[in-house]
């Protein structure tokens, strides 16, 4: 069981490639079946194993000067993953603590969770978890007193989103619609083959080209922190300026034909007002709300690209009473901005949105920019400085996707993080070599840990695993009150 589980989860081999790896070893050939059985007792007696070893577990948490509690879910509604994390990108040791599944981001569903981390480990240094209350809540309830940071990537997400909306949606269909993009690619390509050494030609690839450019411009990020229809639609038009002002200029080399041929797919955004007057109106409301959106960025302080995405690093005490500055600041001008007159029931809309930004931020001015903490290390304090953002999360949920792709291939990543997902999280923990240590002492013991696991461990592993009423169950049947 425990050479299956090591294949399985540390070096993401199929079930077939499990089964013919102990055949070599002298097993008589296992079927699938019995290969993931085996396997999915790892994952239980693993957790069993984790769960007794909370205490060594929380000496070496104290020995950093301890912990930082990442909060986070994934999946939909009926079918999630819960996640708790240490955050590495504070100088922790990025550990899955805890993960478990839940229906939904429910207070109710995520207190038994922290509460086991609060008995084993005590109250962390902070939490840094996205705005839903089914995690603030509990976590406020469970640790009083305890700084939670709210994440900025969530929070300039929302924002975005808002800012953007429907309109941009249409925008964006508009644009799609138009079918300029496939266009411009095949003219770029035409070109491209014919090698043409004329300067008309010349000129109108490197126009194409300049276009096509945005996707580069994106650099891997995604709405709303990237508004490509918007960067799209910014590119043509400045193009269409410098080519109307070429085709003004006179005599026939100002009107070759590859300059006719990109005016042509121009025409499709910029045709006469009848046809899509609609992105003619938009693009201005659009591109005051983006530059909005990248003022109320940058004022908190969060790096927009490339991907990954995250807040400029930890900030010194100078650092945080400069990023409440420039978030007061910026609440300022939000409210300046918003109080303008306007008779436009577009623009009246959008000051209503500015407004409720800057409601937004102001009231949570103190968990985007909450202090750093003093901890003791080694008879040394020192001081402990927060990442504003739970990327550590978000990177164990990737990672997890990832392992279970190689695994089952994608048909079959999303059932399996469904239902191995909370305990290969935490089987994660086995690609640490000091986790290794703290736990089993090597990989070669992992067996010989398993034999010795407690029932009681065993069986409070199977809850979390699965069902709160099915540890309830097995206590009874084991005679525990």
């Amino acid at each position: 069981m425990a050479e299956a589980g090591r294949l399985r989860f540390l070096e993401q081999r199929q079930l077939s490639e499990i089964a013919k790896a102990l055949h070599e070893r002298g097993l008589p050939l296992l079927p699938p079946r019995t290969v993931q059985r085996f396997t999915d007792r790892f994952l239980r007696y693993h957790l069993a194993v984790h769960l007794e070893s909370l205490p060594l577990l929380r000496k070496e948490l104290d020995r950093r000067g301890g912990y930082i509690l990442v909060l986070d879910a994934t999946g939909i509604a009926g079918s999630m993953t819960l996640v708790l994390t240490d955050d590495d990108d504070s100088g922790g040791t990025g550990w899955t603590l805890l993960a478990a599944p839940i229906e939904k981001e429910d207070p109710d569903l995520v207190r038994p969770h922290l509460e086991r981390l609060r008995t084993a480990l005590g109250p962390p240094l902070a939490g840094i978890s996205d705005d839903s209350n089914g995690l603030r809540d509990p976590f406020r309830e469970i640790f009083p007193g305890v700084y939670l940071l709210l994440c900025q990537f969530h929070v300039l997400r929302a924002i975005g989103g808002a800012l953007a909306g429907k309109l941009y949606l249409r925008f964006k269909q508009e644009v799609d619609r138009s079918g300029a993009k496939g266009r411009l690619r095949r003219l770029a390509h035409r070109l491209r083959k014919e090698r043409g050494k004329s300067e008309e030609a010349q000129q109108t690839l490197r126009w194409c080209e300049e276009i096509l450019a945005w996707e580069k411009e994106a650099q891997g990020r995604t709405h709303p922190f990237f508004w490509e229809a918007l960067e799209f639609y910014r590119r043509c038009e400045k193009i269409g300026g410098e080519l109307r002002a070429q085709l003004s200029r006179p005599g026939r080399r100002a009107r070759g034909a590859p300059y006719l041929a990109l005016q042509k797919v121009l025409a499709r955004l910029f045709p006469p007002p009848k046809r899509r007057a609609r992105l003619a109106r938009d693009f201005p409301l659009l591109e005051e709300k983006w530059r909005w959106f990248e003022r109320t960025r940058r004022s908190v302080g969060f790096r927009n690209g490339p991907v990954p995405l995250s807040p400029r690093g930890t900030l010194s005490e100078k650092g945080l009473e400069h990023g409440r500055r420039r978030l007061d600041w910026i609440v300022v001008k939000l409210r300046e901005e918003a109080k303008r007159k306007s008779r436009s029931p577009r623009i009246r809309e959008f000051h209503r949105q500015l407004v409720a930004i800057a409601d937004k931020l102001e009231a949570h001015r103190e968990e985007l920019f909450a202090p750093n903490v003093r901890v003791r290390v080694a008879g040394k304090w020192k001081l402990r400085r927060f990442h504003r953002a739970n990327g550590a999360a978000e990177r164990k949920f990737h990672g997890l996707r990832h392992r279970c792709r190689r695994i089952t291939g994608d048909d079959g990543r999303e059932g399996q993080v469904q239902r191995e997902g909370p305990g290969m999280l935490v089987a994660g923990n086995l690609q640490d070599p000091r986790y290794v240590r703290t736990v089993y002492g090597s990989l070669s013991h992992l067996g010989e840990r398993f034999a010795r696991v407690d029932p009681i461990a065993l069986a409070e592993a199977e809850s979390i695993l699965n069902r709160e009423d099915e540890f309830t169950s097995r206590r009874k049947a084991l005679g525990q009150r």
